[in-house]
């Protein structure tokens, strides 16, 4: 392509100096930002960033993805349901609407009676299976039998019904014995499954139980990947090639906000498992790697749960970017426990805007050329390969499971974002900024504790598929019952939300509004000219939002009648000067607590002799834990 002659090249030099010039004195640097992985991320990047050449769709490592045609995805949402009437109910919606992926709990299926009726009118050979089958390893079996009754060959059952072998371990905290017990049985499917020509995934490497306890994207990756590694050495023991196990496998990863970091951990993902793969002598097609993603937990908040509408867009949109297979978007009011028709409509239809309207379904790889997205992607291969390597020098994920080091890391990692939010460094809309003191708080469903569970748990396929006919096609007879403990011998990770702290907040002021008829508040005291003292007034007015606190607005020669518990005072910094002292002695004798909005350290501190300055560098969550205390919020 040629040019006009009249636009001149330019270097990243170039720009470097008109960037410095606008800057003012300020350094290069300040455009700079560090990400929770590690990743120095630069204002602008360039061909120079890029090294390597770009390899095709299709074509290993896979990075553009695994097939050099395919642009679509499977919808994958979860369909709710309590029992098999309004499960079938909802499965025949979702079709009917356009879901072409079956996604629903297992947990309570125990007979083919049931079966048959979620599954009545829905054609089992031309819908695609996405089941999570954890808790109910029998629920494969029980398809299997349900389609012998029902004269559907096997062999045209699509998608995935797979089981965690790691879930004991990793979310119950059970000993390595029950990785064992369920590698046993995975052998059993995949021995069963290549006779019979079931072409199923069997195998669940679940990436979100890291991402949702606080991991970051390389974190969640490597340890995903590690587990891979285990899947992989565990079943060659037991005769299976590595092309076998290879096709067997789904990926699950959760998706987080951070736009950009997770197009290019979805890419850098394929990428990883090819080589590990390629490590072991596996063909070019067992080095393609199936990839589920849902929308992450982590980020999402109760408080003005429409706000979620937006993250779960954007999450989506970026998974959809870095070439997922199927995909799940949570519906806004998820953590309320029930979700509504509406929001799993809408959760639902986000596919179909992004299909229709941004034409996704057309594109191949949309993010490849990028040179932010490709050396993103570089880097986060790199640094997974890193970890994955230094995990391996020390025994691997299952010692490192059994000595709390992944934990440890994970803990510390969210820590680190906990702290950021409850700092500001990091902003959850509706939640630690911009928070709706008029919103109606959104009551979850109350969840029991369960110290109950129940798993299903065979040894192998044949052993269940027996019971099946002995017991007219029920698996009752293997149900088993699992306590819940403290003393665990692995500790489990927990799924962590970063808005919780500030949710309990908010519930904290609602009782005490029940209680009292009115919300815990405060008084700003304001001196001097609105257009002067606004900002102020609107950052300590919106930092109290969001922990319940209400606030009284009242000029400071008024302040002295409002009856507060504590009083902050709020000007431009000439009027502090200019304050009449004895305004603010007089206010001292009627209030215990006299605070001002000031930059930390500020003189007037010194000066009037208060003891705490309201301003952006506070730590606002301990802060407005310290505001409830003095106003007696009770929890």
């Amino acid at each position: 392509m040629r040019f006009d002659s009249s636009f001149q090249e330019v270097t990243y030099e170039d720009w470097l100096k008109a960037a410095e010039a606008q800057l003012k004195g300020k350094p290069i640097e300040s455009l700079f930002s560090m990400t929770y992985e590690g990743i120095r991320i630069k204002p602008l990047y360039e061909k120079n960033d890029v090294k390597e050449p770009f390899s095709l769709p299709g074509s290993p490592p896979y990075v553009r993805g695994t097939s050099e045609n395919k642009t679509d995805w499977y919808i994958s949402q979860f369909i709710t349901g309590c029992e098999p009437v309004s499960l079938k109910k909802n499965i025949q919606k979702a079709i009917k609407r356009g879901q072409n992926s079956l996604y629903f709990s297992v947990e309570n299926i125990h007979s083919v009676n049931d079966l048959q009726m979620i599954l009545q009118d829905v054609d089992v050979k031309n819908i695609h299976f996405h089941i999570d089958a954890t808790k109910n390893r029998a629920f494969l079996p029980l398809l299997v039998h349900y389609c012998h009754i029902e004269n559907v060959p096997i062999h045209e059952l699509k998608g995935t019904i797979a089981f965690n072998p790691f879930y004991e371990m990793v979310t119950l905290g059970l000993n390595e014995s029950t990785f064992k017990k369920a590698i046993d049985y995975l052998s059993s499917m995949m021995n069963w499954s290549g006779r019979n020509g079931l072409q199923l995934k069997l195998v669940l490497l679940d990436g979100k139980v890291f991402q949702q306890a606080g991991a970051n994207a390389i974190q969640e990756l490597a340890f995903t990947f590690l587990k891979g590694i285990e899947i992989l050495e565990a079943l060659s023991e037991k005769g299976h090639s590595i092309e076998e196990i290879s096709k067997r496998i789904q990926f699950s990863f959760a998706i987080g906000s951070d736009f950009f970091m997770e197009i290019a951990k979805l890419r850098a993902a394929k990428q990883i498992w090819a080589t590990i793969v390629n490590a072991y002598d596996g063909s070019l097609e067992a080095q393609k790697a199936y990839i589920h993603a849902e929308t992450s937990t982590l980020n999402k908040s109760k408080l003005d749960i429409h706000v979620n509408l937006l993250r779960t867009t954007g999450e989506a949109f970026a998974a959809i970017i870095g070439g997922v297979d199927s995909l799940t978007i949570s519906p806004f009011d998820a953590l309320l426990g029930n979700t509504s028709e509406l929001s799993e409509r809408i959760a639902r239809n986000t596919h179909f805007i992004i299909k229709e309207e941004s034409l996704l379904d057309k594109v191949q790889d949309p993010a490849g050329g990028s040179w932010y997205i490709e050396s993103l992607t570089k880097q986060i291969s790199e640094k997974v390969w890193s970890l994955i390597q230094s995990y391996e020098k020390v025994g691997g994920i299952i010692k490192a499971l059994q000595d709390g080091k992944v934990q440890k890391e994970i803990e510390d990692m969210y820590t680190l974002k906990q702290s950021d939010i409850e700092k500001r460094n990091k902003m959850l809309i509706g939640t630690n900024i911009y928070a709706n003191l008029g919103e109606e708080l959104a009551v979850a469903t109350k969840e029991r504790e369960q110290k109950m569970m129940k798993l299903i748990q065979v040894e192998s396929v044949e052993e269940c598929l027996r019971v099946l006919k002995e017991e007219g096609g029920s698996i009752l007879p293997l149900v088993k019952t699992f306590e819940q403990t403290e003393e665990n011998e692995i500790r489990p990770l927990m799924n962590r939300r970063l808005s919780k702290p500030f949710e309990t907040l908010r519930e904290k002021a609602e009782k005490h509004r029940q209680l009292h008829g009115f919300y815990p508040n405060v008084s700003i005291a304001v001196i001097g000219q609105l257009k002067d003292y606004k900002a102020r007034l609107d950052f300590v007015k919106g930092l109290f939002a969001t922990g319940g606190i209400d606030t009284n607005i009242v000029p400071i020669n008024e302040a002295e009648r409002a009856n507060s518990e504590l009083i902050i005072i709020c000007g431009a910094d000439q009027d502090y000067e200019q304050l009449d002292t004895s305004i603010l002695d007089r206010l001292k004798e009627k209030c215990d607590h006299i605070w001002i909005t000031a930059p930390e350290g500020h003189k007037v501190l010194a000066k009037w002799n208060i003891e705490q300055a309201v301003h952006n560098k506070l730590n606002f969550y301990e802060f407005l834990c310290h505001v409830h205390d003095l106003l007696g919020v009770k929890a």
